[in-house]
């Protein structure tokens, strides 16, 4: 925001003062802290929980993003984004991981969303099967919107071994 032609207050002074200014839209996951149901912490190779909201892409030693351990074909991981308070949420996109032959190796094939308010029940997306995998653009998957503080993100079904999945970002619209 940028104010221009200030009018002087009573002392001469040109300033702009606002109370409050709120910003509508964008990725409401930006920044926000992320719980998983494991994580590597890698952070010489950029694999932290904090790096699935930083905004930022994966590209080679650069803000990887979040994976989990390795671990067996079948089992299921999961992270959830806090989004500070109830948020209105219609869409939420997933950013593989995206360098060079690496892209996407560990996304899932198959995803579903939780969204709750503060507490369960909440509110669940079924679950869609057979992703194929994805290439540099995000997956997204869109919803009837609901107003929620947390968005789940829940994955099974990874791709190669290790078993692991691994997501260079989550946005939440």
């Amino acid at each position: 925001m940028t104010g221009t032609n200030l009018r002087p207050d009573q002392h001469g002074n040109h300033h702009m003062q606002l109370a409050e200014i709120e910003a509508v839209g964008g990725n409401l996951a930006a920044g926000r802290p992320v719980t998983a149901s494991s994580s590597v912490e890698y952070t010489d190779e950029g694999w932290l929980r904090t790096n699935l909201t930083d905004g930022a892409r994966s590209a080679l030693w650069y803000s990887m993003g979040w994976s989990s351990l390795p671990g067996t074909a079948g089992r299921t991981e999961w992270a959830v984004v806090d989004l500070g308070g109830p948020s209105l949420v219609s869409r939420v996109d997933l950013h593989a991981r995206s360098d060079g032959e690496n892209t996407a190796p560990a996304s899932p094939r198959t995803s579903r969303f939780r969204s709750r308010p503060t507490a369960p029940p909440g509110r669940r997306s079924p679950p869609g099967t057979g992703y194929p995998r994805p290439g540099a653009s995000a997956q997204a998957f869109s919803f009837t919107p609901v107003t929620a503080r947390h968005v789940r993100v829940v994955g099974t079904g990874h791709r190669d071994a290790p078993y692991h999945m691994q997501l260079a970002e989550l946005e939440v619209h």
